[in-house]
């Protein structure tokens, strides 16, 4: 079963029944889903050593003792990702090559507010906080 809200009786769940809670929904992370298509604030913010990777095999995050969530620097990555989003999207879809095995799945998922790291955006001013993206670590050939 769902896990939902057990003691919610607002006039929302009288009508449409208890909320269900997403398991990835309850974030502290600013999700900024405005930056996802700026490349040089992704670029900046994936490379940078106060960025923090989520790693995931066939969906499953990778963790450390069965219960705490391993997070992984840019250097631990570097090599399985190199300068994901050293191109834009227009560029990176005109370079793109079918018969080329596929590259690392990478997303932004936003940052943890309370650092005082900041990057600039092309758009959008400045951005505070520690960068944190999902990394699709699937061995190629089974995703």
């Amino acid at each position: 079963e769902l896990a939902a809200l057990t003691s919610d009786d607002s006039m929302l769940t009288r009508r449409f029944g208890k909320e269900v809670i997403n398991y990835y929904a309850g974030s502290r992370l600013n999700r900024y889903s405005f930056l996802r298509s700026d490349a040089v604030f992704l670029n900046k913010a994936a490379t940078s050593s106060s960025a923090r990777f989520v790693a995931l095999t066939d969906l499953n995050p990778l963790v450390v003792e069965k219960r705490k969530l391993a997070l992984l620097t840019y250097d631990d990555v570097k090599p399985l990702i190199e300068e994901p989003f050293k191109l834009a999207d227009a560029q990176r879809t005109k370079n793109y090559d079918s018969t080329a095995g596929p590259s690392a799945l990478i997303v932004f998922l936003g940052t943890a507010d309370g650092d005082d790291v900041i990057f600039e955006t092309s758009e959008h001013g400045e951005v505070k906080g520690r960068p944190f993206f999902a990394l699709d670590i699937t061995p190629k050939g089974q995703r």
